[in-house]
This record gives structure tokens, sequence and C-alpha cells, in this order.
């Protein structure tokens, strides 16, 4: 990727260093910074300019990449039963299983209650993203404990890969969240958009 480097001179009592500033050229670097409150997982507006920028790229490998669309099943029952103080725990204890479960090069967002969207990028299909869907289910299958109890969570995933039916980045998520819908009517299991 593209960068800019500038050089800033920085003081350490009587020590005169050089500091190195590095940022990727092009990207509204404040839109990388903001992060979910709650959860401090990245922002639905970091989402989309990653997005925008991958689908914009030249290079072909910038276009394999795809996007998985996890909404929490039935949490609305977490939050009557249980308030929405416990809800957000519930939602923070997620968002950090969630985020054990991709490459450090992929991101996750909370994009809005309880979803999550998986940006998994350098993207072959199915088999990319099959064992990362696995180790979703994995990571949610454990209880979360509120004090005594413990709270069983699952998740209904879809996907959707990049294809020239997806001119924006709201086409792809669309795409990723009419399968995760599929799933749900399925029985809460795992749907891909092809």
């Amino acid at each position: 990727m593209p960068v800019v480097i500038r050089l800033a001179p920085v003081e350490f009592g009587e020590q005169k260093c050089v500091g190195l500033v590095m940022q990727r050229d092009g990207v509204d670097n404040a839109a990388l910074l903001r992060r979910d409150p709650l959860t401090g997982l990245a922002d639905r507006t970091q989402l989309l300019a990653r997005l925008s920028e991958l689908m914009g790229g030249e290079r072909s490998s910038d276009q394999r990449f795809s996007v998985l669309f996890i909404d929490l099943d039935e949490f609305k029952k977490v939050n009557d039963i249980h308030g929405h103080m416990v809800g957000d725990k519930v939602l923070s204890e997620v968002a950090h299983r969630l985020s054990r479960c991709i490459r450090n090069s992929d991101l996750i967002v909370r994009y809005g209650g309880d979803e999550f969207v998986m940006l998994i990028e350098q993207a072959d299909g199915w088999e990319t993203f099959e064992p990362v869907i696995a180790r979703i289910h994995a990571a949610l299958s454990d209880p979360i404990w509120v004090g005594t109890e413990p709270l069983t969570i699952s998740a209904s995933v879809g996907g959707a890969e990049l294809t020239d039916a997806h001119r924006k980045p709201e086409d792809l998520l669309a795409a990723a969240d009419r399968a995760m819908y599929a799933a749900k009517r399925r029985g809460r299991c795992v749907a891909v958009a092809r």
C-alpha cells in the first residue's frame, strides 16, 4: 500500500531524536481511528472506508475479499430478561471473542445493535472463510457468565464475496445481510450469497 512518511523532531530530556510517522496515502486517517464506544471494535464508518478503498483498488489482489454478516440469535431476550446493562456486557464479550477469530490483517466491526461484520481480505472463496465461520461458532459455544448465570449465545452468519454485481460497499453488505437472514430462516446456521 502507498504510504506517506514524515519525520518529526522528538526530544527526550536532553536527547534529540527523529520520530517517523507513517500513514497510508489517500486514506481518511480520522476514519481509521473511530471505534465503537461499547466494544472498542472499529465502527461502520471505518468498514465502509476500507471497503471503498479495496473496491477502488487497481490490483487484482485488492478485489479478492469477502464480508461475513453476523447477527446474534434472539439477543432481544437477553435485554428483556436481564436488562440492557447485562446485554452490554454480553456484547462486549462477544466482540472480544469474535476479534480472536480473524487474522490481524482482517477487520471486525460492530455494525449496529447485535450485528457484527467481518471483512476477510485476500479471500479465495468458501475455503478461506469456512474456517473463520467455524471459529465464530466455536467461540460463541462457551457460555457467557453473568454473575452466577451462564448465558448461551448463538449467531447466524451470512457471507458474500465481491463480484461484478457489487458496485459499491453497500451492495456487498446487503448481499451478506440477505444471506444472514436466509441462514436465520433455515435454523441459525450459515448461508453464502452466490
